[in-house]
């Protein structure tokens, strides 16, 4: 394909990313990681014993795989909150060239388009969303994308070999999230109900076990990485599953989430099929649009029954709905690919879908710019000139300020500051409002004025 169109995914998600690139802002956790990434690069933390702030407790939240490679761009390109923005960006780039990789990849009479899946990826709210936020996710995927396209290429050759390297990848995978990098370990069975190959599938589905299975017992071979993984499945996995942790919602919620997440990527076939001329419609129900369901499905149910299943996780199986969609209504992309290919319409086909597009990312963005506008406006628009490049510790009034996650993660993050409880220190940070007292020699050095929601006081 040699027109406009395949260029068309990248510029939605470049869209995307620039809506919030320069801004103030990101959710919670991306802003964590980021933070734990920076450490790790200045030397606070060590490779199996990551550190949130200077504090004896570390981090065993995930697998530190992602964060490892995070810091190596915190290495190269130093402290700046546009690093994580930058790594997110360019992994989704890296997502979509193997999405449209893996959507010819697939063994088909006909295949989809090459742009198709990845633009309704781009243009999908949580994939629009996932580019920005700097999740674990971003890197977590990518080997989820090769393990899978890893197994195709092993049935198409017929070759054990890469059934191997995709159990390599999977192991890749669980090493930057956990347990919901999973799910390619199940894609021989989607392979086997898909083309009629189950009997085949099962020498293929032992490679793909002993290639996670090898990087494991990797895991075996230091006493530092196994009590980091241990530590990490007793505090995230068990007590996830056992309930002993925050508890999510509903089953039913999380197939409502999924619902808003393929709705719109319908709306965007939709006006495809419209700006085509309305052909006759057609699905094709073959075995590569069983196969793309097959792994969606893999992917997503196993949050129905799942006490955590936050929504993001469906980012995951999300690209996989649009595959099957791509595939299953592929006539509708070859009939635009058509209109479009003509010279007198192709900047109409192009401005027509970014005109739907680009809004819908803006806006689905615009309540998000500033995630916590009380730092921004304190803190951020009025930066504080902190005495040292070292950590602080801040102790927070009210107590439960140390708690407002968003907020300490931005403290962490920007200033390398850590709220806590300890009345000795130094630095006090005052919401408005509080009732209490400090030592008259306290005075306010952030930030100056009359309307702020905080302050920064020097007990010194």
């Amino acid at each position: 394909m040699r027109h406009p169109l395949i260029l068309l995914p990248f510029i939605i998600l470049t869209v995307s990313v620039a809506t919030r690139f320069f801004a103030y802002g990101m959710f919670v956790d991306g802003t964590y990681y980021a933070n734990i990434a920076r450490n790790l690069s200045d030397g606070l933390g060590s490779w199996w014993s990551l550190q949130v702030n200077p504090s004896p407790w570390g981090f065993f939240e995930h697998p530190p795989l992602a964060i490892w490679l995070q810091s190596l761009a915190f290495d190269v390109f130093g402290d700046s909150r546009y690093v994580e923005k930058a790594y997110s960006y360019v992994c989704g780039l890296l997502q979509l060239g193997l999405l449209m990789g893996l959507s010819q990849a697939v063994p088909a009479q006909k295949r989809a388009p090459t742009f198709f899946a990845a633009l309704l990826f781009a243009a999908s709210p949580l994939g629009t969303w996932i580019f920005n936020c700097n999740m674990l996710e971003n890197t977590m995927m990518l080997a989820c994308f090769g393990a899978v396209w890893a197994q195709i290429v092993g049935m198409k050759r017929n070759s054990l070999m890469w059934f191997l390297i995709s159990g390599v990848l999977v192991f890749l995978a669980f090493m930057s999230k956990g347990v919901l990098g999973l799910f390619p370990l199940a894609t021989p069975v989607a392979i086997g109900l898909a083309y009629g190959q189950l009997r085949q599938m099962v020498p293929r589905s032992v490679m793909v076990l002993f290639g996670f299975g090898a990087g494991m017992l990797l895991l075996w071979s230091s006493e530092e990485s196994w009590r980091y993984m241990v530590e990490y499945y007793y505090g995230q996995v068990y007590n996830s599953v056992s309930g002993v942790r925050e508890l999510d919602n509903p089953h039913a919620y999380i197939l409502l989430k999924l619902l808003s997440e393929i709705l719109p990527i319908l709306g965007v076939t939709l006006v495809m099929w419209l700006l085509a001329g309305r052909p006759r419609l057609w699905l094709d129900t073959g075995a590569a649009t069983r196969l793309w369901l097959l792994i969606a499905l893999s992917a997503s149910l196993p949050l129905v029954v799942s006490p955590k299943n936050r929504w993001y996780f469906l980012v995951l199986s999300t690209p996989f709905y649009g595959l099957a969609l791509a595939q299953g209504l592929r006539s509708i992309a070859y009939e635009f690919e058509a209109v479009c290919a003509k010279r007198s319409q192709r900047t109409w086909c192009v401005l027509g879908l970014l005109m739907l597009a680009v809004p819908a990312v803006a806006a689905h963005h615009y309540q998000s710019l500033r995630f916590y506008p009380k730092f921004h406006t304190d803190f951020s628009v009025m930066p504080w000139a902190k005495p040292t490049e070292e950590w602080l510790e801040v102790c927070a009034h009210p107590e439960e300020l140390r708690r407002r996650w968003s907020l300490a993660a931005d403290f962490s993050r920007d200033y390398k500051v850590h709220l806590s409880d300890r009345q000795d220190a130094r630095f006090h940070l005052v919401e408005a409002g509080w009732t209490g007292s400090l030592p008259a020699s306290c005075v306010v050095v952030h930030p100056q004025g009359e309307q702020v929601d905080y302050r920064l006081y020097d007990c010194k």
